[in-house]
């Protein structure tokens, strides 16, 4: 293997290990440390925000593709088209998960809703639709499809990071909703190649979730 693509694995690989290595460790660190005092979505959303900042740093130092330019007009409109045909898909998905028993038979979905859905609608809101979707957003989309696309382009980009978006999820459930979801992300980020772009439609897909389910 040549140095150049062992560099590219490398520049790709180590900042979803320091994801997930900062993310759960910190999420254990703080489970332990407010036992019965915090709700674990809180202490989840502190493990993400502090994650995030790190690795927004990494980001910011990568090769990745970019657009700094202001959209037009139409552009803004393709991209609003966009985020609620995203938001469309992720509504989609709830909906055949929660109709068809798939959530029944994994475990670690039912593990994983438990600490999404802690603690108060604020709470909720502010976690799941704001500091983890930026957190993930940064990693896969802007750290890997974004590196990617500058070196393969779009056709590989786009797939490889969704698998990935699918796989550290860890159960068969979420998988096959973020992997779905990840394509649909990873398309507007790299037609568009603006990191808000793909954010705002995963945050906006999570917050109708979560007022789907406090109604």
């Amino acid at each position: 293997m040549s140095p150049l693509r062992t560099n590219r694995i490398w520049q790709i690989a180590y900042p979803i290990v320091v994801y997930y290595l900062m993310y759960h460790c910190l999420n254990l660190l703080m489970a332990a440390l407010f036992r019965g005092r915090l709700d674990p979505l809180w202490c989840l959303g502190i493990a993400s925000a502090v994650t995030g900042v790190i690795l927004y740093r990494i980001y910011r130092q990568l090769p990745v593709v970019k657009n700094t330019d202001r959209p037009d007009q139409k552009t803004i409109c393709r991209i609003l088209l966009a985020i609620a045909g995203i938001v469309a898909l992720g509504i989609l998905l709830n909906i055949i998960i929660s109709n068809t028993g798939l959530a029944e038979i994994s475990e670690g979905y039912k593990e994983s809703n438990q600490t999404l859905f802690s603690g108060d609608t604020l709470t909720k809101i502010l976690v799941n639709c704001m500091i983890i979707p930026a957190t993930e957003e940064i990693v896969y989309r802007g750290i890997v499809c974004g590196q990617m696309d500058l070196w393969y382009g779009s056709k590989i980009s786009v797939p490889v990071s969704a698998l990935l978006f699918g796989i550290m999820h860890f159960n068969m459930v979420q998988f096959l909703y973020a992997f779905l979801m990840g394509l649909a992300l990873g398309y507007v980020y790299s037609k568009y190649k603006k990191l808000w772009v793909p954010f705002a439609a995963h945050g906006l897909t999570n917050l109708v979730v979560v007022i789907a389910t406090v109604l």
